[in-house]
């Protein structure tokens, strides 16, 4: 039974309520307590049992910082993230899976938008079938990488069609998402994530692409194909030809920009290292502290030269990011955030940062 909300607005699409409220983190309650609504009727909303009026919608735009216009648009597209690849995405806690879900949301939003006005299109081998070595060695010649370290990675990436988007700042749950929607590849990526793992997630994410397309597979696979396509078995065992020690793997693990643990790994898998010096080398680097963080010589959050290109192109004919948010009726901070992977604090109009509603809070007037 519908629950009855006032003079009902004319279009209000529940989804977007959904995206809103898992876009700022919180749960049906927390949003209740803040915009100081029944439960109940947050609830209805959600599902689509009751239609709120203009006022509600105003008080909930306000409160959960986004726009009217972006509560009151077509229903957006609600992705399911079962099928998508991701580490420890399965075991994510609810509010946060909907963060992550929400995040996803809008960059399908915002890439359907740059779709309709760019030409680029995926360009990227099926590698169904095949093992990740083969489908490693298979990108490489394609990205004209036959020797040396994989430098840019979110670059080459986009070059070849995927589209890369940063998820939420606080989604410590989850490392990376990737999925396949319209003929079009996806991979988010953590900005917490230290230099060297974020390159790993990336090149892991864009093995699930290659090798499983829209079907779950193993990630042995896709870590396997990450370990390859990062650290090439003929330059390795050019570079090691002799019994590596931890100090001088150690000394190669910046210019390939990998752990030393998966350096290690990697020369075990092409056979440089046979299963005892294997295990003996894993205590070596657990017994001299592992290998140094390589976010102390690198940024955090890769930088795309390609993205900021297409950003140029798009301001030289009247689309700056702030155009660009009003298009999708999306904030700019969080477009700034799945874009570079910054965490915008929003403002209030005295300038006072705005953060996320704890306990029992009053929407803002």
């Amino acid at each position: 039974m519908a629950l009855a909300a006032g003079s009902a607005v004319g279009m209000f699409a529940p989804s977007r309520l959904v995206v809103a409220r898992g876009r700022r983190e919180l749960t049906p309650r927390a949003l209740a307590q803040f915009a100081s609504v029944p439960l109940p009727l947050i609830t209805a909303y959600e599902a689509g049992l009751a239609n709120p009026d203009t006022a509600m919608v105003a008080g909930l735009a306000t409160s959960l910082r986004f726009p009217v216009a972006f509560l009151t648009a077509a229903d957006i597209d609600l992705p399911r993230l079962d099928h998508a690849s991701g580490r420890k995405l399965a075991a994510v806690p609810g509010t946060s899976r909907e963060s992550v879900a929400a995040a996803v949301a809008l960059g399908l939003e915002l890439q359907a938008w740059v779709d309709d006005h760019t030409q680029d299109r995926p360009q990227l081998p099926d590698a169904r079938g095949t093992s990740p070595e083969t489908a490693a060695d298979a990108v490489r010649h394609l990205w004209s990488l036959s020797t040396g370290p994989v430098t840019a990675i979110r670059n080459l990436l986009e070059t070849a069609g995927i589209a890369t988007f940063w998820l939420p700042a606080r989604s410590a749950d989850v490392d990376a998402v990737s999925f396949w929607r319209a003929g079009r590849p996806y991979i988010f990526l953590a900005p917490w994530l230290e230099s060297d793992d974020m390159r790993f997630a990336a090149a892991r994410e864009l093995g699930h692409l290659l090798l499983h397309r829209h079907s779950e597979g193993v990630t042995a696979d896709a870590d396997a194909f990450a370990r390859a396509i990062l650290l090439p078995r003929r330059d390795l065992r050019a570079a090691f030809a002799d019994a590596p020690s931890v100090g001088v793997m150690n000394a190669a693990t910046g210019t390939w920009g990998v752990s030393l643990a998966l350096l290690i790994h990697r020369l075990h898998d092409i056979g440089l290292v046979d299963d005892a010096s294997y295990a003996h080398l894993c205590v070596a680097m657990i017994a001299t502290g592992g290998t140094p963080r390589l976010a102390e010589l690198q940024p955090q959050c890769e930088s795309s030269m390609l993205l900021s290109a297409r950003l140029a192109d798009l301001r030289a004919r009247g689309f700056d990011r702030p155009e660009i948010a009003d298009e999708i009726h999306v904030p700019v901070g969080d477009i700034e955030e799945l874009l570079f992977g910054l965490r915008i604090a929003p403002v209030d109009a005295d300038g006072e940062a705005l953060t996320p509603p704890r306990g029992h809070l009053r929407s803002v007037p």
